[in-house]
């Protein structure tokens, strides 16, 4: 793949996840980007390799969230990929999160990260029913983005 033809941060991401899970070894098809060693089957089928999965996940949280996860997050992550998830299935709920949304309008829009304030309103309006081209409008609304476009 050209990486150049990539234009958000996440679809860079994406495609190195896929990359690794293309070239994890056959016995292994579970796999861990930034060479952390690969769970073996027996790992997964009878005792999982939690610090294994934990590194996964807080390394998607870093790359899709720019953060780390609470305890709770990880736990829930950890617990979704030993029982029903594919490294895979989790990268797409990552970029089909809210949050996620949120943090690529910002970007795009704005050109930088959302402040607290910002996440939350934000966060507290799509949970309440809102839409996510309501968001998208009223960040177009903003004095902010007006400013920024001129």
């Amino acid at each position: 793949m050209n990486r150049k033809t990539y234009l958000l941060p996440a679809a860079l991401l994406l495609g190195a996840v896929i990359a690794a899970a293309s070239s994890a070894d056959a016995a292994a098809p579970w796999f861990n980007p930034g060479g952390l060693r690969p769970i073996q089957r027996q790992d997964r089928d009878r005792n999982r390799n939690l610090y294994s999965e934990q590194r996964f996940i807080r390394h998607l949280y870093q790359g899709f969230l720019n953060r780390q996860p609470s305890s709770g997050e990880l736990g829930f992550w950890s617990d979704r990929l030993g029982r029903e998830a594919n490294p895979t299935e989790l990268v797409q709920e990552f970029m089909d999160s809210d949050e996620f949304f949120i943090r690529e309008i910002y970007r795009g829009l704005l050109g930088r990260e959302p402040d607290a304030s910002g996440m939350d309103t934000y966060l507290r309006e799509l949970r309440s029913g809102k839409s996510r081209a309501d968001v998208v409008e009223a960040i177009l609304s903003s004095e902010e983005f007006r400013n920024r476009v001129r």
